[in-house]
């Protein structure tokens, strides 16, 4: 359960290294994607843990 909870936070890294571009809407959009990507793994997982 750990290494998910870590694998699903590298997607932040190249969000981050993105976001040193000065250009607004492609910051948020780099954040949104770092978001999307862990909220959808512990959606994943939340639902078969509470299953059992």
């Amino acid at each position: 359960m750990i290494c998910l909870y870590g694998y699903s936070l590298f997607c932040f890294l190249p969000a981050v290294t993105a976001c040193i571009l000065p250009i607004g809407f492609l910051q948020w959009l780099c954040m949104l994607y770092g978001l999307a990507i862990p909220v959808s793994s512990f959606v994943q997982v939340w639902a078969s843990i509470r299953k059992e």
